[in-house]
């Protein structure tokens, strides 16, 4: 019979109820992260999408048509300054998108702002060459054609990116519920095995001692004969072997003083038939 080891058994148990127990906080940590992480990108790039439409929509016509107007040089504008930022906005939304949809609304923004800066490169040589106010009035209304198509895809795209934040919520929803599935899971496992260890260990532990108990009572009350189980339990084998032992010796010391006590009374008896022999 193979032998137990309660602290091994103990071991195991709280292990496994360790393990059981912090997975649904490392699950919920994952979970927040990814979900928080997704919710910031889509923040982000609201707030990217909307600073670019107003660039485009506003800022661009508005320093052109100052321009067009001669209240400003064309070199002195801030209109290419204002295609960079439009420009890295929507290289770094599209890295950190994950939505289809969005990606491919930003890669027709991200044509259209091609477009948008050929025509106000246009608008630079035709004025270099001395174009007239009206010919630098139609490029400009071309200009603010593309410019009002540049926002409506823009605003495609927060529509987009507001349905994928949806979608996130969802999915956070649904882990919610994952979730309280699994903690009521591990909650019945956790019962489960508390109960199973505990009888185990009760059962490994109450029977030897109600053994020894009861060999010592009987120790006690004469019968040397008596003898205990040993229990196969490795924290109790040596125990149960010792007042095995300790019970054979004291037998074996009584044996031997009741001899000693036969030998001397034959001796005695002896020495007193002698003394009446002569």
């Amino acid at each position: 019979m193979k032998n137990r080891n309660l602290t091994r058994t103990l071991r195991i148990s709280y292990t496994i109820l360790l393990f059981i127990t912090i997975i649904p906080s490392v699950y919920s940590i994952i979970i927040s992260q990814i979900h928080s992480i997704r919710y910031t990108q889509i923040i982000q790039n609201v707030s990217y999408a909307n600073r670019i439409n107003n660039i485009a929509k506003n800022e661009i016509p508005n320093e052109l048509w100052e321009i067009v107007c001669g209240k400003k040089d064309f070199n002195s504008g801030l209109q290419y300054q204002m295609m960079e930022e439009i420009s890295t906005g929507l290289d770094t939304m599209l890295q950190s998108t994950i939505s289809t949809e969005s990606r491919i609304k930003l890669e027709v923004a991200n044509r259209a702002g091609i477009t948008l800066l050929r025509n106000i490169n246009n608008l630079s040589e035709q004025m270099k060459n001395g174009a007239s106010v009206t010919q630098n009035e139609a490029s400009l209304d071309e200009i603010r054609t593309i410019t009002a198509l540049f926002s409506d895809i823009i605003q495609d795209f927060i529509v987009a990116e507001i349905e994928s934040g949806n979608k996130t919520n969802a999915s956070f929803r649904r882990s919610s519920i994952i979730l309280t599935i699994i903690q009521i899971i591990i909650t019945i496992l956790a019962i489960i095995i508390s109960q199973k260890s505990f009888f185990s260990v009760s059962n490994a532990i109450s029977k030897p001692i109600s053994d020894m108990e009861s060999l010592s009572t009987r120790v006690a009350n004469g019968d040397l004969t008596a003898r205990i189980a040993i229990p196969h339990v490795d924290e109790l084998d040596t125990l149960a072997g010792n007042l095995n032992t300790m019970t054979e010796q004291i037998e074996v010391l009584i044996q031997k003083n009741m001899e000693e006590q036969q030998n001397f009374q034959k001796a005695e008896m002896k020495a007193l038939q002698a003394q009446i022999t002569p």
